[in-house]
């Protein structure tokens, strides 16, 4: 079989595989089809299965001659079909009409909330139904397509309607806007997914799978046909394609805006146009470039060979903010090439969780602050974090987001109805009224005593309220605050609705009773006290027989950072010690990593054949031990460490808590008083004596 290409330059496609699905494909010539029916002989004798010819279908091409098509139908005995509505639930052909070719989407989604268990559910239940159900359900589409944007909103109009009637046919009032609604929980809302952003994230993960996935047929495929001869990022815009592929061009920026390029040679950045620069606040050129110079790249910014950046020609072209921050960048020897990674997780990988927070996060840079968001972020720290049933969360989110159906509440969304309390008809009956100050209620607190305090002091509303409680020192008081509000609210409600309720009196005692009994069916771990710190001192190699220890220090007031390096033998005895000031790289791992580096080619240095690198921070002993390239902003730092050690005999590299890596953290703080670098040879600073005994081994 020859397979189909869809370029001339593209690779031939023979099959392709799926769950239970095989899909072939050939020349419409008899030989070929002959073929098809000796693999499947073959493979019908080999499995004794024998292949479903109702379930198999053949597709042919609009030019294939009607009667070389009878005769292959004839000969493989399937049926012929003129065009495949649907595959694996996506649409196969997508008209002008978008919106049609994935009105099932909707209807399933509309068809899960119509069922009758959701009837049953509390609102806290049918968060947990949103999220896993309805919000996924259109998650593999939108992982392939860009969902026209009419869609998008009727799925969020049935979501949001479910979520405040519980019933997507029943229009209630919907107290909290959705733009508000799909804030992270840690932001005051409730997690819910933006489905246009969630649908960019998605497609987002397709382009980086385009940049880095470069052995894979679906990278050789799209590579060949709509950029052969540029990366993703660089694919002409005016590319005509499947809609697919128009889906996938669109999404390049949410990388574009999130992503940063890592200077390795410099060829390949544009140094007024792409996102190069090492703090989040200022990751492209400020100073304004001459016309001629757009296109210059940063290679053009260093030295070669010794890979040093040209400082005299910075200084001239940029301003010193942007001259500085050009300055911090670390280089390598090596001159690799640039690499694009994604600040926003700690290995430099793309996720859609990470896309879709920088989507949220770069809109709500957009806003302009509130400093009421500020003051209720202690109660959405804690809120959903507090031990009580989630239906009492949910009352405390509500009441804190003044989401409740309050006769106040009701008067502002012009509800006709008179806004004062039905027991004192002078006071208005907003949430605090209804559970905190209202005459009627106050027995009940009353009985509790660590209330007493908040009564001194005037409250604004109930977020206020809430704030002042959750700066008692006691959980508990929290929690039991919460179950007797949530129980007077309830009492409330059932009095409207001419209900039996139980005497003021019994709150508190039922209260406390509900919140015991929650607790002790929950599923709680052991609690167990917390391991007290070891006083951890330097330990002697165990595999090899020197011991290089480093360790970084930053020192922000003056942009700089500092490396501390001592190499000690098994018997403790110091062989050198070194202290050296560099540019402050913008990252604590950046530091780490270059003092890592720094370790390495100063043994080299000393002269030592092996050695075994510890330093403290785990996430750049996980880089230095793992076999793949570290895609993060010091990744070259890494590789360059590994390559530094291809000329030692024997080397590991090992990860030791703060406390037994107290002499390379003062060798790397001491740098803050050093012009460039000193080396004390078998001996350590005079001001790190001390230290350097008292970590002598015992």
């Amino acid at each position: 079989m020859q397979g189909v290409a869809l370029c001339r330059q593209g690779p031939k496609i023979t099959h392709l595989f799926f769950a239970d699905d095989n899909l072939l494909f050939t020349r419409a010539t008899n030989t070929a089809c002959e073929k098809i029916k000796f693999i499947l002989e073959q493979y019908e004798r080999a499995s004794g299965q024998q292949v479903n010819r109702d379930k198999t279908t053949i597709f042919f091409s609009k030019s294939t001659p009607v009667p070389t098509q009878n005769a292959i139908k004839e000969s493989l005995n399937v049926p012929i079909i003129r065009q495949y509505e649907k595959y694996l639930g996506l649409p196969s052909l997508i008209g002008r009409n978008r919106a049609e070719s994935f009105t099932q989407i909707k209807e399933r989604v509309w068809h899960k909330l119509k069922g009758w268990k959701e009837k049953l559910l509390s609102q806290a239940g049918r968060e947990v139904l949103i999220k896993v159900v309805a919000q996924a359900i259109p998650a593999y589409s939108m992982s392939c397509f860009k969902l026209p944007i009419k869609l998008c909103h009727d799925l969020e109009a049935l979501i949001r309607r479910f979520w405040w009637s519980n019933n997507p046919d029943q229009k209630k009032i919907h107290w909290v806007s959705w733009k508000k609604l799909c804030e992270p929980k840690r932001r005051g809302g409730m997690g819910f997914r933006d489905l246009q952003k969630f649908n960019e994230a998605l497609l987002a993960k397709q382009v980086w799978r385009l940049m880095k996935d470069t052995s894979s047929l679906f990278y050789r495929v799209f590579k060949a046909k709509f950029f052969p001869h540029c990366s993703i990022l660089e694919a002409d815009e005016k590319t005509r394609g499947s809609y697919a592929w128009q889906s996938i061009r669109k999404a390049r920026e949410v990388l574009l805006r999130g992503g940063v390029w890592r200077v390795g040679d410099g060829k390949q950045i544009k140094i007024w146009k792409h996102r190069w620069l090492l703090e989040d606040c200022h990751r492209t050129i400020i100073t304004h470039g001459p016309p001629i110079l757009q296109d210059c790249t940063v290679d053009q910014l260093i030295t070669k060979p010794k890979m040093e950046w040209d400082t005299a020609l910075i200084d001239k072209l940029f301003i010193p903010y942007d001259a500085e921050a050009i300055k911090n960048i670390p280089l390598s020897s090596r001159a690799p090439p640039d690499q694009f990674y994604w600040p926003g997780t700690a290995n430099g990988i793309y996720t859609v969780k990470s896309g879709y927070q920088t989507l949220l996060h770069n809109e709500n840079n957009l806003l302009p602050g509130s400093s009421t968001t500020d003051a209720l972020q202690p109660i959405w720290n804690t809120v959903w974090s507090l031990r009580i049933p989630k239906k009492c969360q949910h009352f405390a989110w509500r009441a804190s987001r003044e989401a409740l159906p309050t006769k106040v509440n009701l008067c502002k969304r012009r509800i006709p109805i008179d806004p004062n309390c039905e027991n004192f008809q002078n006071t208005p009956e907003d949430v605090l009224h209804a559970v905190w100050t209202c005459p009627l209620i106050k027995p009940v607190w009353d009985n509790e005593l660590w209330s007493q305090a908040l009564r001194a002091s005037p409250v604004l509303d109930f977020a206020d309220l809430f704030s002042k409680v959750l700066a008692f020192p006691s959980q508990q008081n929290t929690e039991v605050f919460i179950i007797i509000a949530w129980s007077l609210w309830q009492r409330r409600n059932k009095l409207r609705l001419n209900k039996t309720v139980e005497p003021l009196n019994q709150v508190n005692t039922k209260a406390r009773i509900y919140l015991e009994e929650f607790g002790s069916s929950a599923e709680t771990t052991p609690h167990t006290e917390p391991t007290p710190a070891l006083n951890t001192k330097w330990q002697p190699p165990r595999c090899k027989n020197f011991k290089a220890n480093y360790d970084g220090a930053i020192f922000k007031e003056t942009n700089e950072a500092g490396i501390g390096v001592i190499v000690r033998n098994r018997a403790g005895k110091v062989m050198a010690s070194l202290v050296q000031k560099v540019r402050y790289p913008q990252s604590v791992e950046s530091i780490e990593a270059w003092a890592a580096r720094r370790a390495v080619s100063f043994v080299k240095e000393i002269g030592l054949p092996e050695a075994e690198f510890e330093g403290d921070s785990k996430t750049v002993v996980a880089a230095l031990n793992s076999s793949h390239p570290s895609p993060t902003s010091y990744g070259h730092l890494i590789k360059d460490a590994k390559v530094l050690t291809n000329s030692l005999v024997s080397y590991c590299f090992t990860h030791v808590k703060r406390q037994g890596n107290a002499m390379a953290h003062a060798l790397a703080r001491m740098a803050i008083n050093t012009e460039n670098i000193e080396v004390w040879m078998e001996d350590v600073p005079p001001q790190t004596k001390r230290l350097y005994l008292s970590d002598f081994p015992v």
